[in-house]
């Protein structure tokens, strides 16, 4: 039964507005069957690690979209830019460390700041890029991250 179907038959079955299409017999059948094949890729992709989203070791070529590509000289520009008055760039990286934090907490089912919040991990990233101009701000937000799952 779709969700419009249990609407009108259990929520509004008197509801003169409410027209059900009938359910044709052997829909569901039909619709299992389809998806037989994409889930059976899903549980082989799952079991073999196709979407894991990356590695904690590193691969040799990695795709990162966002701020997170951006180098910690840039990341702390925008620092000093958001002391001085102009927070709009800061924001933009607070916003990628969220969606990024967001994600990892997703894909491995647990919080992986460990009970601290977005401001530690602020606080981290930008001691991280003070002391390695080198790096990037992905690189920057993951020393965090490693540091409180004791991988470091």
């Amino acid at each position: 039964m779709s969700w419009y179907q249990y609407r009108c038959a259990e929520h509004a079955p008197a509801a003169a507005d409410c027209t059900c299409p009938p359910v044709l017999p052997g829909r569901r059948a039909t619709q299992a069957k389809r998806l037989r094949p994409a889930l059976g890729l899903l549980v082989l992709g799952a079991a073999s690690g196709l979407f894991w989203p990356f590695s904690w070791t590193g691969a040799a070529e990695q795709t990162l979209w966002g701020y997170g590509v951006r180098s910690c000289p840039q990341y702390l520009a925008a620092v000093a830019a958001a002391d001085a008055g102009d927070a709009a760039e800061l924001q933009r990286y607070e916003d990628w460390l969220t969606g990024f934090v967001s994600a990892l907490n997703l894909a491995l089912g647990e919080d992986v700041l460990r009970g601290s919040d977005l401001t530690d991990a602020l606080r981290e990233t930008r001691r991280y890029c003070r002391e390695h101009d080198d790096a990037d701000f992905f690189n920057a937000a993951m020393d965090h991250v490693r540091a409180l799952s004791g991988e470091r």
